[in-house]
């Protein structure tokens, strides 16, 4: 048997037939190619981190902006994610950001929004409160069968 690789160039059209030449440009986003991943030889594919004591930026010029924090992560069928900030302090919950109220995440997306829940039963990602916290915040992850690329924390 006779196997062919398109190579390129001058003979491409001839093993792939309708196929664009030139030159192109590809752009490739910065994330995407290193990932916290669940192991995937523990059955139950669950994990968690807890992460150092970190303060949020507070670079909010226009006060009616909010922070919001934005995940680029892949979830399988059977898989989700949750995050909960804590006190840096006393690693207790910070009330309003718990695993209780977070909005669990079950889908793949490179701009995925956290958010919790508030008293009114809607949901709100606004993590504005938790700058300048007193004594700093850590967050707390809990995910299965999740590979997650980066978190990004935004204005807006």
């Amino acid at each position: 048997s006779q196997t062919t690789h398109a190579g390129g160039g001058a003979y491409l059209s001839q093993y792939w037939p309708g196929a664009f030449t030139g030159i192109f440009k590809a752009r490739l986003r910065r994330e995407g190619y290193v990932c916290l991943s669940t192991l995937s030889s523990n059955p139950t594919g669950y994990s968690w981190f807890i992460s150092k004591v970190l303060s949020l930026p507070n670079h909010n010029k226009n006060r009616n902006q909010q922070l919001q924090m934005y995940i680029n992560a892949d979830t399988s069928t059977a898989g989700f994610f949750a995050i909960q900030f804590e006190d840096g302090l006393t690693n207790n919950p910070i009330e309003g950001y718990t695993f209780d109220e977070c909005k669990t995440l079950h889908q793949n997306g490179i701009r995925q929004l956290l958010q919790w829940r508030r008293q009114n039963e809607t949901f709100s990602g606004d993590l504005t409160p938790l700058v300048n916290y007193s004594n700093g915040i850590r967050f707390h992850i809990h995910m299965a069968h999740t590979k997650l690329y980066s978190f990004v924390l935004s204005y807006v």
